[in-house]
């Protein structure tokens, strides 16, 4: 799957970790040229530092005799007004990368790791050492959730229908990032998602229609799973009930 970003990920565990920090790379990898993607996948420390605005004082002397100190003055006064706009933008950036942060790391970690005085380069550290950890600990962690996502929802009731489809994608994600045999076999996922959805009789409805729409997209494997479960989402919502398709068996 291409990406986790298309739906809620959090940040509670070793588990967590893989699919987390690809997010996070490919958000922090844009705000300046001195980040080192390659680097940062590497597993070396992030450095990024806060903007800082520049000081008029240094472009505008405010003084000029001739045309040239003139033509001299305008062209430091554009170069502060551009470094003024970039400031702002990277400021932006950073602080959009911090909300974020926040809103994706669970509220008892956050708290303990996230100070709010540090820099976003520290929160990352901090979040590294916590939860990056053994790569083959994550393995056995990301595996083991991809087996308890197959199972399936809870029970035949609309939230918890939702939250497995969200479940089951972050899962998979997961999964996929640590080279979990058969998570990236569309053969094999479609499969263990028809039996899991099929547990629910109120559910079998939907899968047989969405079947029979798709046959030969599924056959040539071209539907991605995300596809997939957001046409069951579609339908949840659009019903407004678990009991989808029902209708269109008869």
């Amino acid at each position: 799957m291409s990406s986790a970003a298309d739906h809620k990920i959090k940040l509670d565990g070793y588990w967590d970790w893989d699919a987390w920090n690809a997010i996070f790379i490919s958000r922090a990898s844009f705000l300046w040229e001195r980040i080192d993607p390659e680097g940062l996948a590497a597993g070396r420390h992030l450095v990024l530092t806060r903007p800082v605005k520049p000081d008029l004082s240094r472009y505008y002397k405010g003084e000029h005799t001739t045309s040239r100190d003139l033509y001299l003055d305008t062209i430091s006064r554009d170069m502060y007004f551009t470094g003024l706009a970039e400031f702002k933008v990277e400021d932006r950036a950073v602080m959009e990368l911090k909300l974020w942060v926040a809103e994706t790391v669970s509220k008892r970690h956050f708290s303990a790791l996230c100070v709010a005085g540090e820099g976003i380069s520290m929160w990352y550290d901090n979040l590294r050492d916590k939860f990056a950890g053994d790569p083959e600990l994550r393995y056995v962690m990301a595996e083991a959730r991809f087996k308890a996502a197959l199972e399936g929802p809870a029970s035949p009731v609309i939230e918890n229908v939702m939250a497995w489809l969200d479940e089951w994608e972050y899962a998979i994600d997961g999964a996929q990032l640590c080279a979990v045999p058969l998570a990236s076999n569309p053969e094999y996922l479609w499969t263990a998602f028809s039996c899991a959805v099929n547990k629910a009789e109120e559910l079998q409805g939907w899968h047989e229609t969405f079947k029979r729409a798709n046959e030969e997209a599924l056959a040539n494997s071209v539907l991605n799973m995300r596809a997939i479960c957001n046409s069951l989402r579609c339908a949840l919502i659009r019903e407004g009930t678990v009991d989808v398709g029902l209708r269109r068996r008869s």
